[in-house]
C-alpha cells in the first residue's frame, strides 16, 4: 500500500507539507503556481539545527483545491493557521514571490510572531509589481489558453525561461507547477496584482533580508527598493546573474546568506551543512510520498504525518 502524504488541516483545506530538522522554527512560503519543492534545498541546508516547515498552499501542489477566493488576505490568515497547527509561537519567515507578499503582510499584522523575515523576489506594490509577461495571466480567455497549452512539457520548458536565467528548472519542478488549479492560479494572481502593501511595510519590526536579482522577468526591480526604503533596517542581497528563483539558481550563495541571517535573527548558530551530494544548481527530487527522514518534533493536533 502506498504511503499517505503528510497533511495539515486548516479551516478551508488539507495542505500537503514537508518538514525536516529540529530546533528554532523556520517557515518557508512558496510563490504563485509553486510547491513545497521550491525550498527543499534551503530546508536541507538548515535542517541540521532548525525545524524547517513548508506547505503546498491551497489550490497548488499536492494540497486540496476547493472553490475559494484565493486572495492574498486569505493566504495571510491561513499562514497563521499553519503556524498554529504546528505549534509555532515565533519563527523566521522565508517567502518567495507571491509567498513573499503573503509573508510581508503577515509580518506587518503579527510582528510579535516573526523573528526574522526573508523576502525573495517579492512583489509588494501589486498594481505596479508584475512585468508585462506576468500580467498576461490577468487577461481573460488568454490566461485559460496559456494554462491549457502549458500542459505540454515542451511549452512549460519554454515558459520556464521567464522564471530562471542561470539554470533550467528540472522537469519535476515544472510538473509540480501544473498541479495548481486554473481557479487558484487566476484568482491569486488577480489578488496579488491588486494588493498594495506600501503603507503596511513600516509595521514590520522583524530583522529583514531582501533578496533580489539582476534578471528577474516576473517582478519589477522597484519592488526591492520599496522594501529597503519602507522596512526599517532591511538588509539587501542582490544575486547575479540570476532570475526570479535565486534559491534554485544560486543555491550555495542563497543558502549561505540565509543561514547567516537566520543565525542572527534567532541568536543561535546554524550547524554546518552536510557534504553536498548534488552538483551546484541541482535540486533534490521529491520524496517518494513520505515525510522527510530527518529528526522531527512531536506531531501537534490537526497535523497528520505520513503513514
Amino acid at each position: 500500500m502506498p504511503a499517505i502524504m503528510p497533511h495539515v488541516a486548516i479551516d478551508s483545506a488539507r495542505l500537503h507539507y514537508e518538514e525536516a530538522g529540529a530546533g528554532p522554527a523556520v517557515l518557508f512560503v512558496h510563490g504563485w503556481a509553486a510547491s513545497c519543492g521550491f525550498f527543499r534545498g534551503a530546508m536541507d541546508r538548515l535542517a541540521p539545527s532548525r525545524r524547517c516547515i513548508t506547505v503546498c498552499w491551497k489550490g497548488m501542489g499536492d494540497s486540496e483545491k476547493p472553490d475559494a477566493a484565493y486572495s492574498i488576505e486569505d493566504y495571510v490568515g491561513e499562514l497563521g493557521q499553519v503556524a498554529d497547527r504546528f505549534g509555532l509561537e515565533r519563527f523566521v519567515l522565508v517567502g518567495h514571490s507571491m509567498g513573499g507578499m503573503v509573508s510581508a503582510a503577515f509580518a506587518a499584522r503579527h510582528p510579535e510572531r516573526v523573528q526574522g523575515l526573508v523576502l525573495v523576489s517579492a512583489p509588494l506594490r501589486g498594481p505596479t509589481a508584475l512585468s508585462w509577461r506576468a500580467r498576461l495571466l490577468l487577461v481573460p480567455v488568454l490566461n485559460f489558453l496559456i494554462w491549457l497549452i502549458a500542459h505540454l512539457r515542451w511549452v512549460r520548458r519554454i515558459a520556464a525561461r521567464d522564471f530562471t536565467y542561470a539554470t533550467r528548472l528540472d522537469d519535476w519542478v515544472l510538473d509540480d507547477v501544473m498541479k495548481a488549479s486554473f481557479t487558484s492560479l487566476t484568482r491569486s494572481v488577480r489578488s496579488m496584482s491588486a494588493t498594495d502593501l506600501t503603507d503596511r511595510l513600516a509595521a514590520i519590526r522583524a530583522p529583514t533580508l531582501v533578496v533580489s536579482s539582476d534578471h528577474d522577468r516576473i517582478v519589477r526591480a522597484d519592488q526591492f527598493a520599496l522594501a529597503r526604503e519602507r522596512i526599517a533596517g532591511a538588509e539587501a542581497l542582490h544575486l547575479t546573474p540570476v532570475g526570479h528563483c535565486p534559491m534554485m539558481e544560486a543555491p550555495d550563495r542563497f543558502q549561505a546568506a540565509l543561514a547567516a541571517f537566520v543565525a542572527r535573527a534567532q541568536g543561535a548558530p546554524v550547524a554546518a551543512a552536510s557534504p553536498a551530494a548534488l552538483p551546484a544548481g541541482a535540486l533534490p527530487p521529491p520524496a517518494a510520498a513520505t515525510a522527510p527522514a530527518t529528526a522531527r518534533s512531536a506531531v501537534p493536533p490537526g497535523v497528520a504525518p505520513a503513514a
